[in-house]
């Protein structure tokens, strides 16, 4: 029983499928195929029910794969151990959420790149949900999302605190203004799945039942401030989406009234990632450009978001 049979199941859970893994790790089915049974023959667990049509894991399999996921965070741990005194080098996988990248990536992605020129840097936008996953089974090795996190798993540094604005079609005729004041009838959300519908949801007190009837679902912060122009109403963004309004824009912008609500910026990894060092790094660099109102807030409301997940449902394993 080799290391690489437990890279081997961990791909195949991930595929869900022995052709799709097999390719992914440049071996023949055949070959893939064997690898497992004879894991299982080692272990003396049967892990993949091959009866059932999609494939899905036993329950002895389930165990297994989850033990197996922190065996390999260990080993690739283990191996970077001998690299901490070179210079950082390979691959580095990272995500962000929708609602950071288009703000966040060109504060710190130039400087990151120059100051880590044997990086090759894989990034892509995936929700929460879909990070969290990622991060359990080894996809990605880190990213930038909104916390806090309930994961016991998971380290993350936070980053700042961005306050949440309104962006109305009329601007406001008050310097504040408080949540419960909005006209809810007419506020632009995003789509679900995002965190920021979320936060925003908790700050006006919205109920689900309720928004079936007159909330609007959108997919990016700049389709929200179009359709404000469009359809008129009102909607909330984040502090560095400001940044790239306008003058004219900038007018229709209200602040909430105090405790500001916030949500809170961080890069997270897990806590066997071997791209701790590097991570940091990144942490270091974005902090350096971020401005000092937003890395302490005096009053503020940190909104909570909805994605506690747990990495060993069926969403990641096979179906």
């Amino acid at each position: 029983m080799t290391i690489e049979y437990f890279y081997y199941f961990r791909t195949l859970v991930k595929a869900g499928s022995f052709s799709i893994a097999a390719e992914q790790c440049h071996i023949s089915q055949p070959a893939m195929s064997a690898a497992i049974k004879s894991l299982e023959h080692k272990l003396g667990l049967q892990l993949i029910d091959r009866v059932s049509k999609p494939l899905r894991l036993t329950p002895e399999g389930r165990r297994v794969y989850e033990e197996s996921l922190e065996l390999l965070q260990h080993y690739e741990k283990l191996q970077s151990i001998a690299q901490e005194e070179q210079e950082p080098h390979g691959v580095v996988r990272l995500a962000i959420i929708p609602t950071l990248a288009p703000y966040l990536l060109p504060v710190f992605l130039k400087e990151f790149l120059t100051e880590y020129p044997k990086i090759e840097l894989h990034l892509e936008e995936l929700t929460t949900e879909q990070i969290v996953l990622q991060l359990y089974d080894g996809s990605l090795d880190g990213a930038l999302l909104v916390t806090p996190i309930q994961e016991k798993n998971l380290e993350y540094e936070v980053l700042f605190f961005e306050e949440l604005l309104l962006y109305s079609h009329q601007p406001e005729s008050k310097a504040f203004i408080h949540p419960k004041d909005l006209d809810t009838s007419k506020l632009w959300l995003l789509e679900e799945g995002h965190c920021f519908r979320d936060q925003v949801i908790n700050l006006c007190d919205l109920h689900t039942t309720a928004m079936r009837r007159f909330l609007y679902k959108a997919g990016s912060i700049e389709t929200l401030i179009n359709l404000v122009h469009k359809y008129q109403g009102s909607t909330v963004i984040p502090e560095l989406a400001v940044k790239s309004l306008s003058a004219s824009q900038k007018k229709k912008i209200t602040p909430f009234s105090t405790p500001s609500p916030v949500r809170e910026v961080s890069v997270i990894w897990h806590r066997y990632s071997a791209q701790k060092k590097l991570l940091q790094g990144l942490v270091r660099i974005i902090r350096s450009k971020t401005p000092a109102h937003m890395k302490q807030k005096e009053e503020y409301l940190k909104l909570p978001i909805k994605h506690q997940t747990d990495p060993t449902n069926d969403n990641h394993l096979l179906r």
